[in-house]
């Protein structure tokens, strides 16, 4: 649902992504390895959130999570994690666990901190934020895969997030390729 002025909330049920085991996930985890980026919200459950993060470290991928929708105990999973990915509500929750891993608070219009460093977002006027987490995190793991400095990924992901804020709707707002220059 979006509120007025644009912000998002979200309404849904988790029965499908909390039915998904370990034993589903993990052909998609065979050929992991270093320079791969595995991407995870809080949508699973958390066993099986924290055992696809360990195998993925054990395997030497990068990997990310962004603990949205956040559950309690979403804390010890952060071990696990090259990178946290949390707005400020979810950061609040996390609380210690944050310390000691790199970790991006998203701010919404605010933009962002990484470890301490503000970066501000770009400017735009806000239509729908439905999907501009989600925009934000795949962005930041596909330019880490890419090989791209963690302040340009903030940076792309920074733009990305912004495009799908001015348009309305949650897939359909999602920037191309082409938007980001990123063509091949």
């Amino acid at each position: 649902m979006v509120l007025p002025g644009g912000e998002n909330s979200i309404v849904s049920t988790s029965a499908c992504s909390l039915a998904l085991t370990f034993a589903d996930a993990e052909p998609a985890l065979r050929e992991i390895g270093s320079g791969d980026v595995v991407l995870l919200q809080g949508n699973l459950a958390l066993d099986v959130t924290g055992a696809i993060l360990a195998a993925a470290r054990r395997a030497g991928a990068t990997t990310v999570f962004n603990p949205a929708p956040f559950w309690p105990g979403t804390e010890k999973l952060v071990a696990h994690c090259s990178l946290v990915i949390a707005n400020r509500l979810e950061a609040k929750a996390l609380g210690a666990a944050l310390e000691g891993v790199a970790s991006i608070v998203t701010l919404g219009a605010e933009g962002c901190v990484y470890n301490g460093r503000t970066f501000p977002a770009e400017e735009t006027a806000a239509v729908d934020t439905t999907g501009c987490g989600d925009a934000f995190c795949g962005v930041m793991a596909a330019a880490l895969a890419r090989g791209l400095a963690i302040d340009q990924a903030i940076s792309l992901a920074q733009k990305a997030a912004a495009l799908t804020a001015a348009r309305p709707g949650a897939f359909d707002a999602l920037p191309s390729r082409e938007e980001l220059s990123l063509a091949r």
